[in-house]
């Protein structure tokens, strides 16, 4: 019986420190992150989150004072805060940009920033082709669909020639970097396109304008998706029409590559 009530205690002993130190393991980090910025003065911390601020245009009495137009820092952005109770509840310094902001932020909200004011590094990915997707160093993938040449006839052609004959490039652009892209430019700046077993020397171009073909109901949507702005994490099925040199717009086979010289050859579909 008293071995039982020894085992009782030591038990309940053990169960009563891990509650403990469950209740008070996690708190700590909040209220060493809250302590931190509670002090007097600003401290140094990087931003987790876009955040809205608005400069403040100090007057006297402080209670005159007012609010430029909202701006934002970005997230990753070091800057210096502090907070206070009273006036507007936080105060920014943003590096580059004189006097103080206010941050529009509930007083009590600690979510947005980190007291680890080192940036984390970019994730580099692996350059390069599988199968028909091509990856960029930021994670972008360019998928190509398909190349094809199609002849283009008015609706008043009374001939058996067509008015037009393109070279039209369907490709599906996923943005994975941290900025908006836009996609005819991001295919212009990362690949080369030109004749197979030729050289960049022979590169095709992107010369969409005013083609009949622009107008059709089967690929006007897709020739607008080319000069819209890419967000991160979204993705578009876009086309281009490609011209170059008289012969280098005929070749059967193209090859797509990067400046690293990473290939992909696509036939022509007819």
């Amino acid at each position: 019986m008293k071995y039982l009530r020894t085992l009782t205690i030591l038990t309940v002993g053990i169960c009563l420190t891990s509650v403990v130190s469950l209740e008070t393991t996690q708190p700590v980090q909040a209220i060493s992150k809250k302590a931190a910025v509670n002090k007097p003065g600003y401290r140094k911390v990087r931003i987790l989150k876009k955040t809205y601020v608005r400069k403040i245009h100090w007057k006297n009495p402080t209670y005159k004072s007012t609010l430029g137009p909202k701006r934002y820092v970005s997230k990753n952005d070091v800057v210096r805060i502090m907070r206070t109770g009273t006036d507007f509840g936080w105060y920014m310094k943003v590096p580059g940009y004189g006097g103080e902001f206010t941050i529009l932020k509930h007083m009590n909200d600690y979510s947005w920033f980190t007291l680890n004011t080192k940036k984390p590094k970019s994730k580099k990915y692996k350059e390069g082709w599988s199968g028909n997707t091509y990856q960029s160093s930021n994670g972008t993938t360019l998928k190509v669909k398909n190349l094809k040449r199609i002849s283009v006839f008015n609706y008043d052609n009374e001939t058996s020639k067509p008015n037009e004959t393109d070279l039209v490039l369907t490709v599906t652009l996923k943005n994975n970097g941290n900025k908006k892209i836009t996609p005819s430019h991001w295919l212009e700046s990362n690949l080369n396109i030109y004749p197979l077993n030729k050289s960049d020397d022979n590169m095709l171009f992107d010369v969409t304008d005013d083609q009949l073909i622009t107008e059709d109901d089967n690929y006007s949507d897709k020739f607008d998706e080319r000069k819209d702005k890419l967000p991160k994490n979204y993705y578009t099925t876009f086309c281009v029409i490609l011209d170059g040199d008289k012969d280098d717009a005929k070749a059967s086979t193209y090859t797509i590559s990067d400046l690293d010289d990473h290939k992909f050859n696509v036939p022509v579909q007819i």
